[in-house]
Formats: C-alpha cells, structure tokens, sequence
C-alpha cells in the first residue's frame, strides 16, 4: 500500500487548516501528518491527542521519554526518530536518546523509562 504525502494543496479540505497551523508552527510539517491528512478524522484525532499531552502531569522531557520508549518498545524506528528529534527541543540529555536505541538492537527494557 502507498500513501501519499499531502501538501496543503492535494489535502482535503478540511485537513488544510491543521496542516496550516503545525507548519506555522514546527516551520514544517512532519511526513506523518502529511499522510495522515488523507483522512481528516485521523489529523485532528493525533491533534487532540497532542493538545490533552500539554494537560499531563508529566513534563516536556518525561512525556517525551516515554514517546521514545514506547516506539522502541514497539519497534518503530520511524516513531523513535521523530520523538528524539522532538527531544531536542527539551532539556533531554543526548545520552539518554543514543542509550535508548539500543533494546532495537539487544531488546531489553528501556532504560527502566529514564530510570524510574
């Protein structure tokens, strides 16, 4: 199956605006969001899922620890580049990013989720 990667231009309608508002606001728009604008549901779906993420008890750095475990965990390499680039956004230690990359290649648990 192929998907196509929207620009505002090919997206439907109604994913236009969402795809508008994330490029004003990442200065792009991630290849994800691009296919997920194929359905509109789907878009503001992820959207809202981010938007409850900003109401979490846990910080930018530790909801992001979990993003990269759980794509690890799940064994989305894609997923996992796209949280540690949004990690470098945090307070994140690098070290931390590169340590948990390795259970793709030993499969042992996560770093204890940054170690708690």
């Amino acid at each position: 199956m192929k998907f196509e990667l929207h620009q505002n231009a090919t997206a439907p309608e109604s994913s236009r605006p969402i795809l508008e508002a994330t490029e004003q606001a990442l200065k792009f728009v991630p290849n994800l969001y691009r296919v997920m604008a194929e359905s509109p549901a789907a878009l503001t779906a992820d959207q809202a899922m981010g938007q409850a993420q900003l109401l979490s008890a846990l910080s930018a750095v530790e909801q992001q620890v979990v993003a990269i475990t759980i794509s690890i965990a799940n064994g989305c390499e894609y997923c996992a580049a796209a949280h540690s680039t949004l990690a470098t956004d945090t307070p994140l230690d690098d070290a931390f990013t590169k340590q948990a990359w390795q259970p793709l290649k030993t499969n042992y648990p996560v770093a204890a989720t940054y170690h708690y």
